[in-house]
């Protein structure tokens, strides 16, 4: 009696193991930074399962942790909330980020779920991703566990170059044209950014950031994937009286999201400059002035 039993649970131990699938986890060592885009893309990570010899098929939920490089939970799925994924018999399943990380399903810590809402990125840093099958009908796994690391990198905005912060221009080398500057986004996307080029001309009576937030921009200008744009204002420097200007960049992705830094300003927009065009010499001014 107790052989029989012995080879009654070895059978069925092999069944479970023959039934169990298989999966292979391939994950971009450094996705892109918003979890938010990771559902419109297939290049952040590939989830393949191949059910087993005797069976292996039918409904499964996709049971996936994150967490730091020190163990630190982010983020866990909630199994009662997980949609049912259906395996076929003898055919790979491939399954990407929209299915394995669903934040629709995914609990965060408060910590960084605040972060999220903020800017729709995780901290900069490692992380391990955790993923496995979970049977549908038993609380049991039904594949084998796959771990990845990854590495989010914090985003720097654009920082302007030219013309830089106080410089002054000469009125009759601006009147034909001035040219704007500035570094890209780093790390650079893999597609084309969208940066905007704006420039506000700053009244008398108000600051620099008084004339961003309420004067309407005399340029606003979208460049796609250059970092370098050259103005030609349509503008009268011939008063002999100085004008003051503020320009910033924002920056967009080529879904035209706003991309934000690690301290956003909910606008992505660069630290700014100040510049000054004047007929004013060199001397006058007391200033070396800029060339173009």
């Amino acid at each position: 009696m107790k052989k029989i039993t012995t080879l009654i649970l070895t059978f069925f131990v092999f069944q479970i193991t023959n039934a169990q699938v298989n999966i292979n986890l391939v994950m971009n060592p450094r996705p892109v930074a918003n979890i938010s885009d990771w559902a419109a893309r297939r290049d952040v990570l590939t989830l393949i399962a191949t059910p087993g010899a005797v069976g292996g098929a039918g409904n499964v939920k996709i049971n996936t942790t994150i967490k730091t490089a020190d163990g630190a939970t982010v983020a866990t799925t909630d199994m009662l909330r997980a949609p049912l994924k259906t395996l076929v018999p003898g055919s790979t399943t491939i399954f990407y980020a929209v299915d394995v990380v669903n934040t629709q399903v995914m609990v965060f810590s408060s910590s960084f779920q605040n972060k999220i809402n903020r800017t729709g990125k995780l901290p900069a840093g490692s992380y391990q991703i955790i993923v496995r099958l979970d049977s549908a009908d038993l609380p049991i796994p039904a594949s084998n566990t796959q771990t990845r690391t990854f590495f989010l990198s914090a985003t720097q905005l654009p920082v302007l170059i030219m013309p830089a912060n106080e410089t002054v221009l000469p009125a009759a080398a601006a009147q034909t044209a001035i040219t704007f500057r500035w570094t890209p986004v780093i790390p650079r996307p893999t597609e084309a950014v969208r940066y905007h080029v704006q420039v506000f001309e700053v009244l008398a009576d108000q600051t620099p950031m008084q004339a961003l937030r309420s004067n309407q921009p005399l340029l606003d200008q979208e460049v796609v994937g250059l970092t370098q744009y050259i103005w030609r204002p349509q503008l009268s420097f011939a008063s002999g009286a100085d004008h003051k200007f503020i320009w910033t960049i924002q920056s967009f992705d080529f879904t035209n999201n706003i991309i934000t830094g690690e301290v956003p300003n909910g606008e992505g927009r660069s630290e700014v400059n100040v510049f000054t065009v004047s007929s004013a010499t060199p001397n006058r001014l007391g200033k070396r002035i800029t060339g173009l």
